[in-house]
């Protein structure tokens, strides 16, 4: 899924919500888990990170440690969805 079409978007500002079979394609989805799976284990660590439930590692701000997490299609479809621009302005 490369974004959301006009009709998409009108369908989600009318109703308050959208139904979508996937939000990314598998291809960026393999490239997320890949990535935070290198986060995780090679340690890109970061003051804001936390630990939730003193178990599981949230990693805070990923975009500042890996650049997939800077540009990639989940981003561009839920800006679409949120109405976010795409420098993060708003």
């Amino acid at each position: 899924m490369s974004g959301l079409s006009p009709e998409d978007i009108a369908r989600f500002e009318a109703h308050g919500y959208l139904r979508l079979p996937a939000l990314v394609d598998a291809s960026t989805l393999g490239k997320l888990r890949e990535a935070y799976d290198e986060l995780l284990t090679h340690g890109a660590s970061a003051s804001r990170d936390a630990y939730l439930g003193g178990l599981t590692r949230q990693i805070v701000l990923p975009e500042r440690s890996h650049p997939v997490f800077r540009a990639n299609a989940a981003l561009k479809t839920t800006r679409a969805c949120s109405g976010w621009s795409t420098n993060g302005s708003g």
